[in-house]
C-alpha cells in the first residue's frame, strides 16, 4: 500500500511540475489577446452624460425628450460621416 501511494505522489508531482512549466510568465495558460481599448466605456459614459445635460436643459420645453435625443444622434452621425478621422 505504501508503494502505491508513493508512486501516485511521485506521478502527481511530476505531472504538476510539467504542467507548471507550460504556463506563461503572466499566469495565463493561453495566449489570448486582450482588447484594452476604453472606447466602449467612454461611449456609454459620454452618452449618459450628454443625455443628463440635455434633460436638465430641456425642463419646461414642449418638445419631447426622445425627439431631441434622436435629432442630436442624427447630427452626431452626420458629423461622424463627414469627418474621415472619426471613421477609424
Amino acid at each position: 500500500m505504501s508503494n502505491l501511494s508513493l508512486n501516485l505522489s511521485s506521478n502527481l508531482s511530476s505531472n504538476l511540475s510539467s504542467n507548471l512549466s507550460t504556463v506563461a510568465p503572466t499566469g495565463h495558460a493561453s495566449h489570448e489577446v486582450h482588447d484594452s481599448h476604453p472606447y466602449p466605456i467612454l461611449f456609454i459614459f459620454t452618452s449618459c452624460t450628454i443625455g443628463a445635460i440635455i434633460r436638465q436643459l430641456m425642463k419646461g420645453w414642449p418638445i419631447p425628450y426622445t425627439v431631441v435625443l434622436i435629432l442630436l444622434g442624427l447630427c452626431f452621425g452626420a458629423i461622424a460621416g463627414a469627418v474621415p478621422e472619426l471613421q477609424k
